[in-house]
């Protein structure tokens, strides 16, 4: 071959370009690079380790260290840093000392806002000039990694990007006892408004009370979760992500609340799941809508081995209004951020370490959205055309998830206010919002509630110093 612009002369195809490692021309000398992070969903050599291509990822190990002359350690944080806002706090300490520049850190993109406010981590592209170290490494940079950004600059390599996750599933056995027409076949053809939502729900317990034997709920799920899809799916935030502002006492947010509220009132939903994950009258076939995750489906602990039904899935219902925004809370996705170094141990920057993480994760792609498709071929077990409604259904909200998904700030305050982690039953929203259903002043409740969670909002994003 006799190549030009590295195209063969002769037959026209592309020359080979060897993929190559450590462009920085960095060497080590033998020196430590700790990469933070949860050993089993990062260390090829853990023994938990879960994902696929266990060889060809431990391989890839041994070949960047020979190319840096490093030693690459997987490091599970410490207790006093294994979540949140610990783990937050403990970056942010360790940016101050000069024997951490060796580190990089596995984290959830929810924040990076606020380490960057607190300069506790390195830009490494800045948007509005298109400079910066990820230019020059020519990595790719797509729309997940803008998660990562903060005022046009991004601080963080993002490599497994997160799904919506939350949505209402339903007894299909219900909805072909009573005749009731297939919710995620509402949502595909545009008819699952907010109205059209709490139209079906009345329709269906009309439906329900026929039966004079066996009480049967049109509505069911944790009062947190589906209040918070409600609001999302309508186009408002609990927290506004952008705005970094709390915004609790907004009228249509409000009116939300009542309409739920008026379903307890007319015995529409079931009691017995505010704060459950799953209620018993789901799991026994006499509840209709359940709030739920995705996995779910596949836990013992939920569905599998539990219920004896089909279950469906459908999004939260949009605003009626065609106009407005459609939202889905998420935690964010997963990455790394680094110390912000120049030249530290062996001329060791903040370059190098970026470019060990692309060489680390070349070639192992993210998930495509077939691969995805499949997934949910394999978990959801419906019968055929309401297996292939509510895949169509979530689908639709993966394809249009970097619009759509917006930071969901509020579990890592309610983790801060109240000592509490996204798995707590017994603290935080989940408990707090049901002092809605009691309250006869909601609007100065939720008035308190705000003045809290502002207070350490601003905190954690730097405008107050502690």
């Amino acid at each position: 071959h006799t190549y030009e612009k590295g195209v063969c002369l002769k037959c026209g195809l592309e020359e080979e370009i060897p993929y190559e490692y450590n462009k920085t021309k960095f060497d080590g000398k033998n020196m430590q690079i700790i990469i933070y992070c949860n050993t089993s969903d990062i260390d090829p050599f853990n023994p938990f380790y879960y994902k696929t291509d266990v060889e060809s990822k431990k391989q890839r190990v041994l070949d960047i260290e020979e190319a840096y002359n490093i030693d690459i350690v997987f490091q599970e944080y410490p207790y006093d840093a294994e979540w949140g806002y610990e783990r937050f706090e403990w970056i942010k300490a360790n940016s101050l000392k000069t024997n951490t520049s060796n580190h990089i850190y596995s984290l959830n993109s929810n924040w990076v806002k606020a380490l960057a406010e607190a300069n506790a981590i390195a830009e490494l592209y800045d948007e509005s000039t298109s400079t910066g170290i990820l230019k020059e490494l020519k990595v790719g940079i797509n729309e997940y990694m803008k998660e990562y950004s903060k005022d046009s600059k991004i601080y963080g390599y993002e490599v497994e990007h997160t799904h919506a996750n939350s949505f209402m599933h339903y007894n299909i056995n219900l909805i072909e006892e009573y005749g009731l027409e297939d919710p995620a076949a509402l949502w595909n053809e545009g008819r699952w408004t907010y109205t059209q939502f709490f139209n079906y729900i009345e329709n269906a317990q009309i439906e329900f009370n026929k039966n004079e034997t066996t009480k049967i709920y049109s509505m069911g799920g944790t009062f947190s979760d589906m209040t918070l899809g409600l609001i999302s799916g309508s186009g408002y935030k609990l927290i506004d992500d952008e705005r970094v502002l709390v915004q609790f006492v907004n009228s249509d947010i409000i009116d939300i609340y009542l309409d739920c509220k008026e379903l307890f009132k007319k015995n529409q939903w079931s009691p017995d799941s505010v704060t459950s994950d799953i209620s018993l009258n789901f799991v026994e076939g006499k509840q209709l809508f359940q709030t739920g995750e995705l996995w779910y489906f596949i836990s013992e602990m939920r569905y599998k081995n539990q219920v004896d039904f089909n279950i469906g899935v459908v999004p939260y219902p949009t605003s009626d209004d065609e106009n407005q925004e459609y939202y889905v809370p998420t935690m964010g996705s997963m990455g790394y951020v680094f110390p912000n170094i120049k030249n530290n141990e062996n001329g060791l920057t903040t370059k190098v370490l970026v470019n060990i993480i692309d060489n680390l994760y070349h070639g192992f792609e993210n998930e495509s959205k077939e691969e995805y498709k499949d997934y949910l071929e394999e978990i959801i077990t419906a019968p055929s055309k309401y297996k292939e409604s509510s895949i169509n259904a979530i689908m639709n909200i993966e394809e249009n998830f970097t619009s759509y998904r917006f930071f969901d700030y509020m579990s890592i305050v309610d983790h801060i206010l109240n000592s509490t982690s996204g798995f707590a039953m017994d603290r935080g929203y989940r408990m707090w919002s049901l002092q809605i259903l009691q309250s006869e002043d909601i609007e100065g409740f939720l008035a308190t509630k705000q003045t809290e969670y502002q207070l350490v909002l601003d905190y954690i994003m730097g405008k107050i110093i502690k």
